[in-house]
């Protein structure tokens, strides 16, 4: 399992008419303890109007193309060919989705995400570190956005990231509701990893573990936000809780870690890293995600056993 990080960070909604723009608060939950299962069932439709639910991942992590289209080393790219990541992997493919963004925003759509948290390779758009940009870049950052308007997810931009103390979720939220005046929040990065037995490309469908862990967060998150005030099933805006507006899952794919590489894996759905074509499959933490985001259960009832066939 990865140890515990979180941090801050700024994110810029581009779709100004869709939703008003606004610099939040940003908080990453990377791993940590998990909470009792709540007694009533929470769906969707119990966080508040327009509270935004989406999965994410960064440039270096996901794209690949290190090399492509003029974009040029980043000082990750320079820590990494020098050896100091796990095994000497590198990301120069990694999930290789700056080939692969058409795929990848299909299964956004199909999982019902509201919106997708990626960020921009600047050694990829301004590749001298000032001056012209990129047009390669450009053209590619353009059409991935095209292409997540097209299937409707919001598209979210991560400007910057500041790495802070795992506090507990719902101790965070309280403190930067009572010292820092309630500002509104979006939880950014919130997810665990696993280091399967196997080769990096070892296919993994059943992450159960994972599902838990989300809805255990997501848990705290609806408790921050109702406390002090009820909120209906039409999540009424009138609440003294947490001004908790976003939630994104990290990570949409399985991507290069900074520290563990691939041996270690986050993604809602997975990435075979050794396939040239990167294969991707839904895990079944994605098809529970997508079923809450659909208006199920946080924690579904546990499906009835089968019964047993009997031949006539």
């Amino acid at each position: 399992m990865a140890p515990p990080l979180s941090s801050f960070a700024v994110l810029r909604r581009r779709r100004a008419h869709r939703m008003p723009r606004l610099l939040f608060f940003l908080l990453a939950v990377i791993a940590g303890g998990v909470v009792p299962r709540s007694a009533s069932a929470i769906t969707r439709s119990d966080f508040p109007e327009g509270f935004v639910f989406g999965a994410g991942s960064s440039a270096f992590q996901v794209e690949g193309a290190a090399a492509e289209d003029g974009r040029a080393p980043s000082i990750w790219d320079t820590f990494t060919h020098e050896g100091y990541s796990y095994d000497g992997s590198t990301a120069d493919i990694s999930a290789d989705q700056y080939h692969h963004y058409k795929e990848d925003v299909k299964l956004m759509h199909a999982m019902g995400l509201d919106a997708y948290r990626f960020s921009i390779a600047w050694p990829r758009l301004i590749p001298d570190g000032r001056g012209e940009i990129n047009p390669k870049a450009l053209e590619y950052y353009n059409n991935l956005i095209d292409e997540l308007i097209l299937h409707d997810p919001l598209d979210a931009i991560t400007e910057g990231r500041i790495e802070s103390p795992p506090w507990a979720l719902g101790k965070l939220l309280e403190h930067l509701k009572v010292n820092y005046g309630n500002p509104p929040v979006v939880i950014h990065e919130n997810g665990v990893g696993d280091a399967p037995d196997g080769t990096p490309g070892a296919i993994e469908y059943d992450d159960e573990f994972r599902s838990e862990f989300l809805q255990s967060y997501l848990e705290v998150l609806y408790q921050s936000i109702r406390r002090g005030g009820k909120l209906n099933r039409g999540g009424d805006a009138c609440r003294n809780g947490s001004d908790a507006r976003g939630y994104f899952v990290w990570s949409f794919l399985d991507v290069f870690e900074f520290i563990f590489a691939y041996r270690l894996r986050f993604g809602l759905c997975g990435v075979d890293m050794a396939a040239a074509a990167r294969t991707r499959y839904a895990r079944s933490s994605a098809r529970w995600y997508a079923g809450f985001l659909r208006g199920g259960d946080l924690r579904p009832p546990p499906a009835p056993p089968a019964r047993p066939y009997v031949a006539a």
